[in-house]
């Protein structure tokens, strides 16, 4: 899984994710970690396809 230039703000004006890169080898364990509010379940939504990026895509391997 790859994510190029991610960002994500919460309707009020929140800015949860700002120009987010990341790749996770296939069979990798990886974990999201930070305080409350920081925006981990954002992110998981975002990965999952349940929310919409303002910026940036998140792309699968269709291969795996």
């Amino acid at each position: 899984m790859d994510v190029h230039n991610l960002a994500f703000s919460h309707r009020k004006g929140k800015t949860f994710i700002k120009e987010m890169n990341l790749s996770v080898r296939q069979g990798a364990i990886t974990t999201i970690v930070g305080p409350n509010g920081s925006g981990k379940s954002t992110l998981l939504s975002l990965l999952a396809n349940e929310l919409s990026p303002d910026q940036g895509e998140v792309t699968l391997d269709a291969n795996v």
